[in-house]
């Protein structure tokens, strides 16, 4: 759709422009990932690599076009946009990574998900406990702190040089991360 927006900017330049949205085909039982950013491409790049069925949303030009240059999955547009998360085809995924770090982007993403889908799983990611509880208010199924997600690896691999034992390691874990509350 980039290219398509830039002919009809040098076409009409003060015409406002309005979004074109086409389904991307092929889509079922896949991974929609909101956002682009260093996450949202590390994933992507993974789930590439393992031949996973998946489509980055991304709002900035630059980084879709550079997604689409990478030969990633990427659709141009805003993830909180219905329009946008149905040519994303949110209905039929398997679960929708909200990467984005911004707190009100990430929790209109995860209620406009939410409205389209109930069935849908959100994990989305947080930088705070606040942001954490209000993204789980929303819908999502789980939310991850990055922050949180790099202590707990430097615990992990220091008792993995104390050489406690792995399933201790695993419990330790599960419950730093309140497992038993599946949104945090």
């Amino acid at each position: 759709t980039a290219p398509l927006y830039r002919r009809l900017r040098r076409r009409s330049p003060s015409a406002p422009l309005t979004n074109i949205v086409t389904s991307e085909p092929g889509l079922e039982s896949h991974l929609v990932v909101a956002g682009g950013g260093r996450h949202g491409r590390r994933i992507s790049e993974v789930l590439t690599q393992l031949g996973e069925p998946h489509v980055v949303v991304e709002l900035d030009q630059r980084r879709f076009e550079a997604m689409k240059d990478a030969g990633l999955p990427a659709i141009y547009g805003d993830a909180s946009n219905s329009h946008i998360l149905e040519a994303a085809r949110v209905r039929r995924a398997r679960a929708v990574l909200c990467t984005t770090p911004e707190p009100a982007v990430a929790r209109a993403i995860v209620v406009t998900v939410r409205e389209l889908s109930l069935d849908t799983r959100i994990i989305a990611r947080a930088d705070d406990e606040e942001s954490a509880a209000s993204l789980a208010d929303a819908g999502a199924n789980r939310v991850v702190r990055p922050d949180m997600e790099a202590s707990l690896e430097m615990l992990r691999q220091s008792l993995v040089q104390l050489e406690v034992p792995p399933p201790t390691i695993h419990e330790l874990m599960a419950d730093a991360r309140g497992t038993t509350n599946p949104a945090r």
